[in-house]
């Protein structure tokens, strides 16, 4: 069982969402506010804590939420 979730930067620029056990597959997404919309609301549903990977490299934990979506769809 998964006890983190990460938004990390993937292939060709891409975001995914993983977790650091082997029960939860990775996601990926072509923009990363989809990418964290989809891990706030998987880390409030699995009660785990969520990581997501700045543009400078640094690790900020951000906060879950049930229902969570970006404003602006690119």
């Amino acid at each position: 069982m998964s006890k983190n979730i990460y938004v990390c930067e993937g292939r060709q620029g891409r975001s995914v969402v993983v977790g650091d056990g082997s029960s939860l597959p990775a996601y990926d997404f072509a923009h990363k506010g989809h990418a964290v919309a989809y891990a706030r609301a998987l880390a409030f549903s699995l009660g785990l804590p969520l990581w997501v990977y700045g543009d400078d490299g640094v690790m900020v934990r951000e906060p879950a939420a049930s229902l969570t979506y970006p404003k602006h769809l690119a």
